[in-house]
């Protein structure tokens, strides 16, 4: 069944400008080289439609993520106006908010003079990422300045989440990552699977076959899913394979449980949003579709809602949040093509006994699924829901000691 949607996103770009150059990153090259930023003016207009929508959403809880590219790029300054307004227009609402912001910790200065914005910081990482696989300047100052830099935030107790995406190199590590973030004190692990778009084609295949992709994808967005061309990865480098990314969740799974059972406080995100769609079967916000439960916009104002969608230069845009009505993007014919096309899945989708879970999963991840082949090589991570089941009695425990 579905959920009631009780929680919705809203992503704000106000710069993608970064400091690093991630193998694994869904932002095209243009976009993060762009010196092009939001102007406080600009990102109060977003505050005020995203509060607008919010308010007259069926949703009791917004999830505002400040991100980029880097959003430490910009000057301290722009966030001591736009945030608190940001705030006080959603406080208007009546409804409850948290606003955060996602950053690699490379500007701990400018972090510091505005942490107190927000509600919580998020610092991403993956084991490539200070690596020559990254192919960015001085690398090894970066990662020694990274690695001071987050000594020193958490020495300071403020509260610091980590994001990991399930690249081939998360995967490798294995839970022995989790324990080295977890040694440091950090109790509260995310981790996005990982969705194939922007620059991870262009490193996953080479430039020829990304430019060619880029050309026809928003073509591809508006016929249905079912009829989508398919990518196959013969030697993937970073992008791993469905089976590998469902048995990684499942090993993070036996070590949350047996963490918790110890008496350690620690979450792992979805790791509880999996186990509770499939013991009360209900759908998994963290691994269907997010057109329909979320804003994405950026600096130039196009917006989406597709989270991975965002960072293409080729953009299936909704509209533009500085000149167009927040409902009229909402209800727009392309948001409606973009979700109506997404759900038309192929038969093998339709089938699954975890349908109502999934609801056919995330439509850019199933592109690179061969559902005539291997059938646990499924992109809404079948073998997991699978454990679940199979171990819900002993895995309901974390639910019941939800952190």
């Amino acid at each position: 069944m579905t959920k009631e949607m009780n929680n919705y996103q809203y992503h704000i770009y106000p710069s993608m400008r970064c400091s690093l150059s991630c193998q694994h990153c869904f932002i095209d090259k243009s976009l993060i080289n762009s010196k092009e930023t939001m102007t406080e003016d600009q990102f109060k207009i977003v505050a005020d439609k995203f509060s607008c929508h919010f308010k007259d959403s069926k949703a009791q809880f917004a999830e505002i993520t400040i991100i980029g590219g880097e959003p430490t790029l910009i000057p301290s300054d722009f966030y001591h106006e736009v945030i608190p307004y940001l705030r006080q227009r959603f406080k208007e609402t009546g409804k409850g908010f948290m606003v955060s912001i996602v950053t690699n910790l490379l500007h701990l200065p400018n972090l510091e003079r505005m942490r107190g914005l927000f509600d919580l910081v998020v610092t991403s990482y993956e084991p490539a990422r200070f690596t020559s696989a990254n192919m960015v300047a001085s690398i090894d100052r970066k990662k020694e300045t990274w690695e001071k830099n987050l000594n020193i935030y958490l020495e300071s107790g403020k509260p610091l989440s980590i994001s990991l995406a399930t690249t081939q190199d998360v995967i490798d590590a294995g839970t022995d990552l989790l324990d080295k973030f977890l040694d440091k004190g950090i109790r509260f692990i995310q981790l996005n699977t990982i969705v194939p778009e922007g620059r991870i084609i262009e490193n996953e295949f080479g430039n020829e076959f990304y430019e060619s992709h880029v050309s026809v994808r928003t073509d591809d967005l508006s016929i249905p899913l079912r009829n989508r061309k398919k990518i196959v990865i013969e030697k993937a480098k970073i992008i791993p394979d469905f089976k590998s990314e469902a048995e990684y969740l499942i090993a993070v799974t036996e070590w949350l449980y047996k963490k918790r059972m110890d008496g350690i406080d620690v979450n792992v995100y979805p790791v509880n949003s999996f186990i509770s769609g499939v013991v009360y079967n209900h759908e998994i916000d963290d691994i269907s579709c997010c057109i329909n439960k979320g804003m994405n916009v950026r600096f130039d104002g196009a917006i989406t809602g597709c989270a991975s969608e965002i960072g293409s230069k080729n953009m299936l845009s909704y509209g533009n949040i500085y000149k167009d009505n927040v409902q009229d993007i909402a209800n727009s014919e392309a948001k409606e093509m973009h979700s109506s096309m997404g759900s038309r899945l192929d038969k093998e989708c339709r089938k699954c006994e975890f349908l109502s879970n999934c609801y056919g999963s995330c439509m850019l991840r199933a592109r690179f699924w061969n559902a005539k082949g291997d059938k646990a090589n499924c992109h809404g991570l079948k073998p997991f829901m699978e454990y679940i089941r199979n171990h819900q009695e002993r895995l309901s425990v974390l639910l019941n000691d939800e952190h």
